[in-house]
């Protein structure tokens, strides 16, 4: 109830009861990027290489959630701090709803169902702090 309260004050349909899109589970694999610690934000940018290519209006929106001092703790990252980049490789799952925009709630993933895809961590290989992205 709070949370269809919520989206609908964000002007965003609640779909109570409301069947979502079969998920689309991809096979294990390697990745490799940037992924941004902002707050109710958590996002993996594949492919980048360093925060000038970060696109914050790119889409699908990827949400990636690492305990990012637990699995980084090995690579010297020691506490956690809103709007830090990361490079990153890892081994993960890619989830999806088969779609670019995210399904209307509950049926997206992330900070209010807001991302399209989000990616489960199996394996960390390497993690860089790279500092803020503003």
């Amino acid at each position: 109830m709070i949370v269809a309260l919520a989206l609908l004050s964000l002007g965003m349909p609640a779909q109570a009861g409301a069947a979502c899109p079969a998920e689309i589970v991809e096979p294990e694999r390697r990745f490799s990027g940037i992924y941004v610690d902002d707050f109710e934000g958590q996002r993996f940018f594949e492919g980048a290489a360093g925060i000038g290519d970060l696109d914050f209006r790119a889409r699908p929106i990827v949400n990636f959630e690492p305990d990012i001092v637990g699995v980084g703790k090995r690579f010297g990252i020691t506490q956690r701090a809103n709007g830090l980049a990361y490079r990153v490789k890892f081994k993960g799952v890619m989830r999806s709803r088969g779609t670019v925009e995210p399904p209307a709630p509950p049926c997206g993933y992330g900070h209010l169902g807001g991302a399209g895809r989000r990616i489960d961590l199996a394996a960390v290989e390497s993690i860089e702090l790279l500092g803020p992205v503003r």
